[in-house]
């Protein structure tokens, strides 16, 4: 059952650069990554510094195998302290 991976995350201004940077390696990892149909990062339009990721996945065993590559938990641990609101998670299955 496919599964739909919205993300939203906000970092400090000074941040966005280096974030930007490994958002986007993160992001073509992902899209390469076994059971990834799409992935697509976008820039909030409620503020600069904040970036959406909008993901589809076969299913949530194939998701959930990239949220544990070495690459996906580096860009947590190392990012997280310079978010400037918390990450905002949300994990949409079909039903049809």
């Amino acid at each position: 059952m496919a599964v739909l991976s919205y993300l939203r995350f906000s970092v400090r201004p000074e941040y966005a650069a280096v974030f930007e940077r490994d958002l986007e390696a993160a992001a073509q990892a992902a899209r390469r990554a076994p059971g990834a149909a799409w992935v697509e990062v976008l820039r909030h339009p409620a503020g600069a510094h904040t970036y959406v990721v909008l993901s589809e996945w076969e299913d949530a065993a194939r998701m959930q195998a990239w949220e544990q590559t070495p690459l996906h938990e580096r860009m947590v641990l190392e990012h997280r302290p310079h978010f400037s609101a918390p990450a905002v998670i949300r994990r949409y299955r079909s039903y049809l």
